[in-house]
């Protein structure tokens, strides 16, 4: 495992996951992908599980998913998982799958030990 700090998150990366961590209080924009898409190309040369670890409070505009650009480099994802910590997370989190499920699986869960068991699921599924 090795950790990767770039301007708004940490990354945990794994041989065929990453769990993400992002700062507290941070809009997550479509130029912070940009810098997200060059810590994958660097760390995953193959498909890959994203975790998303709401461990803080932060705002992401589900509609820069739907950009073309966006939308391409999500072919290397297995799957999307989000783990929240509060029943109004949770609520943002059905939105961001709702413009995510059409190209990517995608799960929220409680616990990280959760969305682990069920991403490491997914990159069975892919690998058999």
């Amino acid at each position: 495992m090795k950790r990767v700090k770039i301007t708004k998150a940490e990354f945990e990366i794994h041989e065929d996951l990453v769990i993400v961590r992002f700062d507290e209080g941070i809009n997550f924009t479509l130029e912070d992908w940009i810098e997200i898409k060059t810590v994958l190309i660097d760390n995953f040369s193959g498909k890959f599980a994203w975790i998303s670890d709401r461990v803080n409070s932060y705002s992401i505009d589900p509609t820069f998913l739907l950009k073309p650009e966006v939308i391409e480099d999500l072919n290397n994802f297995v799957c999307v998982a989000q783990v929240n910590y509060g029943i109004k997370l949770k609520d943002s989190t059905d939105l961001a799958k709702d413009f995510l499920s059409a190209k990517v699986p995608f799960k929220s869960f409680m616990k990280l030990e959760d969305a682990l068991d069920w991403a490491k699921e997914r990159l069975r599924d892919v690998s058999t």
